[in-house]
């Protein structure tokens, strides 16, 4: 067996396969029907696109599409100042807001972080940072396991929902956990969006005009997530409260 192939299991090797024979199309599919379609399980999915250097099935997946359209040039991309954005998005959430956040998530036993597409990508970022400061994140790659996550959850569980629009998915997930009693934190930049009504906090992601939305409308998300990880670690350390004012 030439070395390659070692590495992966004949059931990752058959989800390797498929993505061959039918690339155009799996990009499509989330990583429970990819696996359907490949005759395995939705964890042999999200391992083998760890194995292949991805953060999990949603990057994995991204990388398909984007295989499957031809990248824009940067020349054609609109001119924006990044910086200023994103700076901007600290004046939008008051502090005692953030702090709030950052001191449930060192007091519960179970962070459940919800987003989809490119937003996905920032919680992963916070998922990541969270994780290695020993603050227990979960980060589920797809809609279908992130309401298994949010089902299964413990009463005294967190759900942070992030939407750009407040729209779609993470509306639902945000209303399956508020029915269930559930802490829900909502990161969107909607003001009008119903995700609100579910939410116990609601931290603003941007206000700005955005001429690009697809991306330009994720930097409020993910400087509201860098906000997060940053307080948490001024504010504790190992779990433990380091700021005599946390519960002010």
């Amino acid at each position: 067996m030439p070395e390659t192939a070692s590495r992966f299991t004949s059931a990752e090797l058959s989800v390797l396969r498929y993505i061959q024979d039918h690339g155009k199309d799996a990009a499509d599919l989330s990583a429970r029907e990819l696996a359907n379609a490949a005759g395995c399980s939705a964890a042999t999915v999200i391992r083998l696109s760890r194995k292949l250097g991805y953060s999990g099935y949603a990057e994995y997946r991204f990388a398909l599409k984007r295989q499957r359209h031809p990248a824009v040039s940067a020349f054609d991309m609109p001119k924006r100042d990044t910086p200023a954005e994103i700076a901007a998005v600290s004046h939008l959430n008051q502090a005692k807001e953030i702090e709030r956040t950052a001191d449930l998530f060192a007091e519960r036993d179970t962070i459940i972080l919800v987003g989809g597409g490119l937003t996905h990508t920032a919680l992963e970022y916070l998922h990541h940072y969270l994780f290695s400061a020993s603050c227990p994140t979960i980060c589920m790659p797809n809609d279908e396991l992130s309401l298994d996550a949010i089902s299964s959850a413990s009463p005294d569980a967190i759900v942070l929902c992030a939407s750009v629009s407040g729209t779609g998915s993470s509306l639902d997930l945000a209303r399956e956990a508020h029915n269930r009693g559930l802490f829900v934190i909502g990161i969107t930049s909607s003001l009008t969006s119903d995700l609100i009504t579910f939410c116990d906090i609601h931290l603003l992601a941007t206000s700005a005009p955005r001429a690009n939305p697809r991306i330009a409308s994720r930097l409020g998300i993910i400087a509201v997530t860098d906000e997060i990880a940053c307080t948490y670690t001024h504010r504790h350390l190992h779990g433990q409260v380091i700021a005599k004012e946390a519960h002010v």
